[in-house]
This record gives structure tokens, C-alpha cells and sequence, in this order.
């Protein structure tokens, strides 16, 4: 409500660590300044793009591009080589946890 968000509306979430859009879903349930991103939901690869493995080949699928990747917001871990963002060492797997963004309507 601070921000004159309606579900629907076009938004851009950026953090220190990168910048993604996506469309608002407004919900009871989530903290107040608090953003909520679905984990799993949005890829960069993973059949979004054409691939191969061994034998096996895919064609690329614009409807598994779409959404939102939260792992593209992550900070980026210094001590590892390519897209990688810092580990939660508890679970392992990537800290998506208390992210500051800033979100902007686009």
C-alpha cells in the first residue's frame, strides 16, 4: 500500500546483488516491508534455453523463462568462480534470506 502497488502491476526488485521484474501478487500473509518471491519459479536455463545432456537434447520453452528466478537477487559469493551467490551454511543452499531490495514499479 505504501508503495501504490496493486496486484498486477509491473515491478522491478533490485538488491546489491542483481535486479529482476516480475508482476505483483498483493496477499495477506506477508510482513509488512517485506517482499515474498516463490523459490523455483522462473529459470534462466533448465529448458529455457536450448541444451543438451549426453545424448539427450531440448528445445528451447519461453513458457519456462517466465517468472521470477529470487536466486538472481542473491549477493554474489567472492570465493567462487562464475554466477554464484553466498551459501547458507545451515541448509546449504543458497542465502535468499533477508535480502534488502528495493522495489520500483515499472
Amino acid at each position: 500500500a505504501k508503495l501504490g502497488l496493486r496486484s498486477g502491476d509491473k515491478v522491478r526488485v533490485t538488491s546489491p546483488g542483481g535486479s529482476v521484474e516480475g508482476v505483483v501478487s498483493v496477499r495477506k500473509g506477508i510482513q509488512p516491508g517485506t517482499v515474498g518471491i516463490e523459490h523455483g519459479y522462473g529459470h534462466w536455463a533448465m529448458g529455457a534455453q536450448a541444451g543438451s545432456f549426453g545424448n539427450k537434447v531440448w528445445h528451447a520453452s519461453s513458457i519456462r523463462g517466465k517468472g521470477v528466478a529470487s536466486n538472481r537477487l542473491g549477493i554474489s559469493d567472492p570465493s567462487r568462480q562464475g554466477y554464484s551467490t553466498l551459501g547458507d551454511f545451515v541448509v546449504g543452499s543458497n542465502a535468499r534470506q533477508d535480502i534488502p531490495v528495493k522495489v520500483e514499479k515499472v
